[in-house]
């Protein structure tokens, strides 16, 4: 009997469903151009494969083409339908089609027409380039590097789009185009990048860098006010416009003067079937990053150690973990070959932990403060996406050894252009900032109070040990006082004589010795807040306490300056050396931490340092700002940047 072919029509819905799966992932990197034949073969074959009819196969094609990992840590599961998936897929192949087109197209002056590529269309690309990298467990870093070619798209977008705003003599804009653009550069950025000049040498960054870096003031910071520790603030305050813009939101009282914080930006975006209002990076603190790493890319020189030539260092990079971005030509093997918690190289010099786009986990925090902390003054305004929680600060994130660096701009450059002399930017540059190095021990405290039991069954009995040791005969009962109300924001929040009304003690609840601080409130039991030390959470130790107000401390720092890292105690000053104290806080809204530091030189009085922890994972950098502890509150203070990075 002869063979019959069988008809194409013909076959069985989930074998065509099959063959356009595989049409669609071949080849792996770019969008799934092979299903466009098989939707024109007949009405039959189109009605099984069109995404209307059948969003499944394109939730298919979406895990195979990027990472969906992160996409189910973070979103609620009744969100990620195959509709989303399908729409997702649709709206990314869009975006990332734009970026290819605009990295490669041959007539580079086409860029300088918005006409042709639209505000709107730049900033949806890079946010979406945005989110997937800090999705990215390996496939979309594939997918935006070797088929959308995203490294030559941003070489483009800092010559035709970033440049020409900084040939002026006023501070530049600050938009949430411009904090994304940094914000994605500093994703890709790895230590063969930087050797290698790959987005620019660092004398062409200098001058681009410079108003984000050293005049920080003129640039939004934080994703609230500093000085408000209550989030979202009272309905009294929020509703206050004039309170608010004054008090809060500036946080400044400079008369007639256009450098001010601008407001935070946000997008809404349809993400998964529902709009996601989405805070970008802070460019502030973005550029000081990337301004830290182009300056220090190199060791510093040493008359006894052969200096290493670029060929050397890169040979270094290499063996000690490869790159992570284009620039060393990884190809798809070597993506699997690297495990999700490889962690890429950067050396000790550099004193700033690099990004991996192969472990997405590292910005689950990031995310979550994106998509949830943005204006709390607004009033009426959904701050996060339904049934997803909010920002939380990871415990024993801050505890430990940090080695980093300020930089420090010229007092009299500074106080020239906050009193509005004309052409600020053109003062910022007559001066160099100094880098001065500085070295952190920290601990953390959290705030333990009563164990939570049944109704009806009897507390526990709570004892106290006076001091880290002590006699049998010394232990006596106590009760657990009420966590610290927040307070003076130049004191870091804490009560006036912090460092004299706090005690190291140790608190028995029935089944184990808790080691921490008192903290001593007038009329109030202490407030005991227990010291983080690894694996030694129990099941009391709740992230948040919701029997507490939001103005309440539930996160109290205390640390010390110590010795430098041996390749530069032999040469380098530092105005924070070993005896100088510090305290602080974590705001619970944003994982903002504010510190306290008092320097063992008296010639150097106080600081304050805010910043936020930025990276996640156990190697996170800490960027933010530090400020003269002497100036009022309400006052633009001399002021600079600061980036950090725990010990190795």
């Amino acid at each position: 009997m002869a063979f019959q072919p069988t008809s194409f029509n013909s076959l069985h819905t989930d074998l065509i469903h099959i063959i356009g799966f595989h049409a669609g992932t071949t080849p792996l990197l770019g969008p799934p151009s092979g299903l466009v034949p098989l939707l024109s073969v007949s009405k039959r074959i189109h009605s099984v494969l069109n995404s209307e009819s059948n969003p499944h196969l394109y939730s298919q094609l979406f895990r195979a083409k990027f990472d969906s990992l992160a996409i189910r840590r973070r979103f609620p599961v009744s969100s990620i339908t195959a509709r989303a998936l399908t729409d997702e897929l649709a709206r990314r192949w869009r975006s990332l089609a734009r970026i290819r087109k605009w990295a490669t197209i041959p007539n580079e002056n086409a860029w300088k027409y918005t006409a042709r590529y639209r505000t709107r269309e730049s900033r949806e690309d890079l946010m979406t380039a945005y989110i997937m990298l800090t999705e990215s467990d390996g496939y979309n870093a594939l997918q935006l590097l070797r088929w959308a070619h995203l490294d030559e798209y941003l070489i483009r977008y800092r010559k035709h789009r970033f440049v020409d705003e900084h040939a002026d003599s006023d501070m530049p804009s600050e938009t949430e185009e411009k904090s994304l653009f940094f914000g994605v550069l500093w994703m890709l950025l790895d230590y063969p990048t930087l050797l290698t000049a790959r987005f620019g040498s660092s004398a062409n960054w200098q001058w681009l860098l410079t108003p984000y870096t050293i005049g920080t003031f003129a640039y939004k910071g934080f994703y609230a006010a500093w000085p408000h520790h209550h989030l979202p603030p009272p309905p009294s305050i929020a509703n206050n416009v004039a309170t608010t813009e004054l008090t809060f939101a500036s946080a400044i009282e400079v008369a007639d003067n256009a450098i001010t914080p601008r407001p935070l930006c946000s997008s809404v975006r349809n993400y998964l079937g529902f709009p996601l209002r989405f805070s970008p990076p802070l460019l502030s603190q973005m550029a000081t990053l990337f301004h830290v790493v182009i300056y220090s890319q190199r060791p510093s020189y040493n008359p006894n150690v052969p200096y290493p030539t670029d060929e050397q260092l890169l040979e270094i990079a290499r063996q000690a973990g490869g790159a992570t971005t284009s620039s060393t030509l990884m190809t798809e093997d070597d993506i699997w070959r690297v495990t999700n918690s490889r962690i890429p190289y950067a050396p000790d010099h550099l004193q700033v932990n690099l990004n991996s786009i192969l472990d997405s986990r590292r910005h689950d925090d990031d995310f979550y403060r994106h998509i949830s902390c943005r204006d709390p003054y607004a009033t009426g305004v959904q701050r996060y996406a339904p049934l997803m929680r909010p920002y939380r600060f990871t415990r024993g994130s801050l505890a430990g050894e940090w080695d980093g660096r300020f930089l420090i701009i010229n007092r009299m450059l500074h106080q020239r252009v906050i009193s509005g002399e004309a052409g600020p930017l053109n003062i910022l540059e007559e001066g160099n900032p100094l880098q001065n190095l500085q070295a952190w021990r920290i601990q953390e405290h959290h705030y333990k109070g009563p164990s939570k039991l049944p109704h009806g069954t009897e507390l526990p009995k709570y004892y106290s040990l006076p001091g880290s040791g002590g006699r049998a005969d010394e232990v006596k009962q106590r009760m657990l006082g009420a966590p610290v109300i927040a307070g003076n924001p130049m004191n870091a929040f804490l009560p006036p004589a912090f460092m004299r009304s706090h005690t190291r003690s140790m608190v028995w609840d029935g089944r184990h010795w808790h080691s921490g601080i008192d903290v001593r409130v007038n009329g109030q039991d202490d407030a005991f807040y227990k010291t983080w030390v690894p694996g030694n959470e129990d099941e009391d130790d709740e992230p948040f306490d919701p029997d507490f107000a939001d103005n309440t401390i539930s996160t109290i720092i205390t640390g010390e300056a110590i010795a430098l890292a041996p390749a530069y105690s032999s040469y380098a000053f530092t105005p924070m050396p070993p005896g100088s104290t510090l305290f602080g806080t974590v705001r619970k809204w944003d994982g903002l931490i504010t510190l306290y530091v008092q320097s063992a030189l008296s010639s150097e009085g106080t600081f304050l340092y805010r910043g936020y922890l930025f990276g996640g994972g156990q190697d996170p950098n800490w960027v933010g700002r530090w400020r003269d502890g002497a100036s009022d509150v309400r006052v633009v203070g001399w002021e600079g940047s600061y980036v950090m990075a725990k010990r190795r």
